[in-house]
């Protein structure tokens, strides 16, 4: 994903994310590190920002640490302890993406 920051005709900047076009456009003034794109994701429409130029090496260092930083979040990942009464057949078997399961009353 890139947050490209472009200007449109009314001199005010906007930016584009992965839902932007992939050409044209307005002219592109700035792109966002990728260690900041989840942050001005979650941006509120309207909301002030500030930006800081940053030189290409210390963006892809910003990248570097961020995934360091989630490889040890992931690796601190432990298993649920187990709970008399669920059925881990079950939630190994569900479709958890379209539906739900709940683990203390299985379906029959």
């Amino acid at each position: 994903m890139r947050g490209s920051v472009q200007v449109p005709g009314n001199g005010l900047p906007i930016v584009l994310l992965a839902d932007g076009q992939t050409a044209g456009g307005y002219p592109k003034i700035a792109t966002v590190v990728t260690a900041d794109l989840a942050r001005l994701a979650g941006a509120s429409v309207g909301e002030a920002l500030r930006f800081e130029a940053v030189s290409v090496a210390v963006g892809e260092r910003l990248a570097r640490e961020q995934e360091s930083e989630i490889q040890r979040h992931l690796a601190a990942i432990e298993p649920l302890l187990l709970v008399d009464g669920i059925d881990l057949t079950a939630i190994y078997a569900g479709n958890l993406i379209s539906a739900m399961i709940d683990a203390l009353h299985p379906p029959p």
